[in-house]
């Protein structure tokens, strides 16, 4: 296997790739030859994806999709779920605080759906190795499949062993020959397994433990535990990620008292109302005191000269900003459409 399984930019047989359906929950398939994957826009052929370059857009039977590369955010959006999985901000806050580059060495204990474990293959690749642990025969098998069909096979090594009672394999053994340099740990008691850590970090190196906890009796006994086995500069944070939607809409801008105003109030001005101004495009600076005193004695007198003098008036507009007695400045302000 061919530890290059993010950096790809040509889409080929036996690839995993995403297939992007918009604001629908998107799809995962392995390309091959002769395949078919039904969408919600038609059928997609495995044979139109070969050799386009990831993000190309792909014709189906009644519409078309996009074709994207594999990548641990995508991939945690569309994994099956056979635990509950850690999503990208937080994941991406483990791999930064364990300080991973390309060529460490990672235990994880609590191998789950995997989601966790393409992050931290991603920063370790193409020299470094990620050895998971998980206690659940299924579960194993279903993520050494998943992890070869994603060409991470070199990189990633899924074992059967509950580190809760077995521990982690210690330096010197086959799977930990010179020791680690960070431990991942999203178990229901990692205090259990805190106090044998010493015996698989890298001695020449800063040994980094990560524990992923829920609930705040775990982080406390954790953090206990941990300065009883000598580990220093422990923090506990917790990460929140806000998603922002971003569409086009029509706003309906209020009367602020430009030129439409349909109603005089006689309280000194004060407020103007336009029944009409949801439907106004700009927003116009506000008449002058003058101008609204004629715009009543109109209403009031429809028939007379000054009614006929003020409609001229009115189709010439107004440009620019007015300065009135108050000191404030009016723009014209391009309502969106």
């Amino acid at each position: 296997m061919s530890p290059d399984a993010f950096q790809k930019n040509v889409a080929q047989y036996g690839d995993c790739v995403i297939i992007d359906l918009g604001s629908f929950k998107n799809l995962t398939t392995v390309l091959k030859k002769g395949g078919v994957l039904q969408t919600r826009f038609g059928a997609m052929r495995h044979d139109d994806c070969v050799g386009k370059k990831y993000g190309s857009k792909i014709q189906t039977s009644h519409g078309y999709v996009y074709i994207l590369a594999l990548s641990p955010a995508l991939w945690s959006e569309t994994l099956p779920h056979r635990t509950q999985i850690i999503y990208p901000c937080d994941a991406s806050l483990i791999v930064g605080g364990l300080d991973l580059v390309p060529g460490k060495w990672v235990f994880e204990a609590g191998t789950g759906s995997g989601s966790l474990t393409h992050f931290l293959a991603q920063s370790v690749l193409p020299h470094g190795h990620v050895y998971t642990f998980d206690f659940h025969s299924e579960r194993v098998k279903l993520a050494s499949e998943e992890f070869d069909s994603h060409s991470l096979g070199d990189v990633v090594k899924v074992n059967m062993r509950d580190v809760c009672s077995d521990y982690f394999p210690p330096i010197g053994s086959e799977l930990n020959p010179n020791g680690v340099d960070a431990v991942v740990l999203d178990l229901p008691r990692p205090w259990v397994v805190i106090p044998h850590l010493g015996s698989i970090l890298r001695p020449d190196s800063i040994g980094r433990v990560c524990l992923f906890s829920p609930c705040i009796e775990q982080v406390q006994r954790s953090c206990a535990a941990l300065l009883e086995s000598g580990f220093r500069h422990i923090s506990t944070v917790e990460c929140l990620e806000r998603e922002y939607d971003v569409s086009r809409t029509t706003l309906n801008v209020p009367n602020m008292g430009q030129l439409s105003a349909s109603i005089w109030l006689q309280s000194g001005f004060n407020e103007y109302v336009n029944s009409v101004s949801k439907f106004n495009k700009h927003l116009l600076p506000p008449p002058k005191t003058s101008e609204i005193e004629n715009l009543h004695y109109k209403r009031t007198h429809p028939n007379s000269e000054l009614s006929r003098s003020i409609n001229v008036k009115q189709l010439k507009g107004v440009e620019g900003s007015t300065k009135v007695e108050n000191d404030f400045t009016w723009e014209p302000i391009l309502q969106v459409s």
